[in-house]
């Protein structure tokens, strides 16, 4: 039983690192490139109630992902915008109340996504207040940030396939 565990324990270390990986040129006119992103999230509630989770982001010229995993690695939530028609799917239930809030996270964060330049702190029709962090070696962002009347989102890029 020991032996499962460590086991089972160098597995999911492994498959958890997350590297930043260019495949290809990038569009230096855009904030985020075209591609794949790995995200540590924290989420604080207007009531103060704060919840951590790690989220994937597919960004395509046509397509945007935005998926949301429980601590386990499963989907919690689902967002696809394709051409700007928007399907939300929420498959843990205590979270289909709050689908309101998920609508207007996305909308705030697909400002930061298409965004065509790091334009510093940009406020945005719903009210919120979207920053970007500082970039690093290859010129992406580490984090960004939505402070939003209802909510507030801290993400952090953990690696990136480009």
């Amino acid at each position: 039983m020991k032996n499962l565990f460590w086991s089972l324990s160098i597995f999911l270390v492994s498959c958890t690192s997350i590297q930043k990986k260019i495949s290809g040129p990038l569009d230096p006119n855009r904030v985020f490139p075209d591609g794949t992103y790995r995200h540590r999230v924290t989420l604080t509630q207007a009531n103060g109630k704060e919840n951590e989770f790690e989220g994937i982001l597919k960004l395509k010229a046509d397509e945007i992902r935005v998926i949301g995993l429980s601590h386990f690695g499963s989907t919690v939530f689902e967002i696809v915008d394709h051409n700007g028609k928007i399907d939300l799917a929420i498959y843990y239930e205590p979270m289909k109340k709050h689908e309101g809030q998920f609508k207007d996270f996305y909308v705030s964060m697909k400002k930061i996504l298409v965004q065509k330049n790091d334009q510093g702190e940009i406020t945005l029709d719903n009210g919120a207040k979207v920053t970007v962090g500082k970039k690093d070696e290859n010129q992406i962002p580490d984090s960004f940030e939505i402070i939003h009347p209802k909510f507030k989102v801290r993400v952090k890029v953990a690696g990136y396939d480009l």
